[in-house]
């Protein structure tokens, strides 16, 4: 991960709840050593954000989330809940996705392959860059 001047490393960890309303989603990030960076939970109406000592000022954890739907949930859904906003969500070919504002680019996510299950999402307003791995749950290996 890349924010500002400073690079570093850490495990995201995501677990999302669908099979009952209303959908739930954490994220837990530790650095390295296991050290808790940043949490975000979302249970579909309210959400809670925590940052440590270690996370430089500015950065927004649940901005970490919004990368994660962006990058992984189907196109068309996110295009649907997007309607009648000043946001819009475009996949000109298949390795690239495009996040904007009133037609101004906020967010590009790269696929380093098609249904690659790694991509780099570049934040262009909030200055950072974040590689992600998706792991196979322990059951599907």
């Amino acid at each position: 991960a890349r924010y500002g001047n400073q690079t570093g490393s850490s495990l995201v960890m995501v677990d999302v709840v669908t099979d009952t309303p209303p959908v739930r989603v954490s994220l837990l990030s530790t650095g390295l050593l296991g050290v808790r960076l940043f949490s975000v939970d979302y249970d579909g109406q309210t959400l809670k954000s925590e940052n440590s000592v270690f996370i430089p000022k500015g950065f927004k954890p649940q901005a970490v989330l919004a990368d994660y739907q962006i990058s992984r949930w189907p196109l068309g859904v996110l295009q649907q809940a997007l309607q009648n906003t000043s946001w819009q969500v475009t996949q000109p070919n298949a390795l690239l996705r495009e996040l904007s504002y009133q037609h101004v680019p906020v967010l590009s996510v790269t696929y380093d392959d098609i249904g690659a299950q790694s991509f780099t999402v570049r934040h262009h307003v909030y200055g950072y860059e974040v590689q992600i791995v998706v792991l196979p749950d322990e059951g599907d290996e």
